[in-house]
């Protein structure tokens, strides 16, 4: 069983995923990660998720740290139903299922509304938000912003077809005739995305689905979307999910496409900068370094203004 080994009480809660799964269509491990982001806390209290009080509730809510009111909603949804179904199986002892108390207001206080304005995102948060997301395609869009691909009306991703990625050299030959080399994470997103059959709703409980129609390209759509308009209506289609996918896990407000590119940018030449020895000053600053960044990201990066504007996130 995938990741069981990382949940508390993994016997019993494997129980509940397999009925669940048996007559509900969820997203490809969604209780296995909710299940392993309560375990540091059940481990710290000893205890089944099932049996926290409402405070202890509260407390793990508040450290998780979500950005987003629906994000969390979903998250609480869920230990909800397993906790029914454990009252179901007469397993929690003050037999109450305190997540019920739990209503959007008090969900709003666990929140965090740090402003993302001037922030620059790492890998790892945006990795993050791809393990909140219930779409594949929703983080294989991401994901290609960040590594570089995206060209004039996101061109790039949507005109995008499985032929066209080496799955071995981690190689994508993109429709502007650039080959470029991109993460294990993006291909397996990618991957995934290819095998999409369905796009769940990112609303309460993920209930509801859409199929998905292959046209060739990574990226489905959905049955009945015109083929024959435009380049900008395409790019549309792509900008509009990664809205949706930003607002799902609450940075909409605060992060952009170009936020995204930056921080990508920032990653390369950091990677780069530690492989080499390298200063963030003396890549910029060196033609041969700069070109890596400019190809990766089919751009021409004014060195000066970058350097005056991100220095204190390079090495």
């Amino acid at each position: 069983m995938k990741n069981a080994n990382r949940m508390y009480n993994a016997e019993t809660k494997l129980r509940y995923i397999q009925e669940k799964e048996s007559d509900t269509v969820l997203p490809t491990n969604h209780l296995y990660n909710i299940f392993n982001k309560s375990a540091p806390f059940e481990e710290r209290l000893e205890k089944d998720i099932f049996d926290f009080t409402y405070n202890e509730i509260l407390g793990m809510y508040k450290t998780l740290n979500y950005m987003s009111i629906d994000t969390l909603y979903v998250l609480n949804s869920s230990y909800s139903q397993y906790v029914n179904w454990c009252l179901n199986e007469n397993l929690v002892k003050d037999c109450q299922n305190h997540f019920l108390e739990f209503n959007r207001e008090i969900l709003l206080t666990c929140v965090n509304r740090i402003a993302f304005e001037k922030r620059i995102i790492s890998r790892k948060e945006i990795l993050n938000w791809c393990s909140q997301l219930p779409n594949p395609s929703d983080c294989f869009v991401i994901l290609c912003v960040f590594e570089g691909i995206s060209g004039k009306e996101y061109r790039e991703i949507w005109e995008m077809r499985p032929e066209d990625i080496d799955w071995e050299k981690h190689i994508i030959h993109l429709c502007t005739d650039r080959d470029i080399e991109v993460s294990e994470e993006l291909l397996e997103y990618a991957r995934q995305t290819i095998e999409e059959p369905l796009m769940y709703a990112m609303t309460n409980n993920m209930e509801k689905t859409t199929p998905l129609v292959d046209i060739g390209t990574v990226l489905k759509v959905a049955p009945n979307t015109k083929d024959n308009v435009s380049s900008y209506q395409k790019g549309r289609r792509v900008l509009n999910k990664f809205i949706r996918a930003l607002s799902f896990v609450g940075v909409s407000t605060y992060i952009k496409a170009k936020v995204i590119e930056d921080s990508g940018i920032i990653h390369f030449i950091n990677q780069i900068c530690d492989e080499y020895g390298l200063t963030g000053y003396q890549f910029l600053f060196t033609p041969k370094w700069l070109q890596m960044a400019n190809t990766q990201f089919n751009k021409t990066i004014v060195r000066s203004s970058f350097y005056t504007k991100f220095k204190d996130y390079l090495r």
